[in-house]
C-alpha cells in the first residue's frame, strides 16, 4: 500500500518539482528525513533569504 509520504514524492516528481528551497521547521522535517535521491533541498538559515532564493529561482526558469 502506498503511503501519503510516498504519494507526495510521486506527485512532485510527476510535476517536475524536485528542488526544495526554504527554512524547514519541525513539521517539514519528517518529510525531508527520507528525501529521495532525485530531489534536492537547499536550506536557508532564515525565512527572508530563503524567500528571495525561491523568487530568484522561479524568475530564472
Amino acid at each position: 500500500m502506498t503511503t501519503v509520504h510516498q504519494a507526495c514524492y510521486e506527485i512532485l516528481r510527476e510535476q517536475g518539482l524536485t528542488t526544495f528551497l526554504g527554512n524547514p521547521g519541525s513539521n517539514e522535517l519528517p518529510f525531508l528525513k527520507d528525501l529521495r535521491s532525485d530531489f534536492r533541498c537547499t536550506l536557508g538559515l532564515d525565512e527572508p533569504p530563503s524567500s528571495l532564493d525561491e523568487q530568484g529561482k522561479s524568475n530564472h526558469e
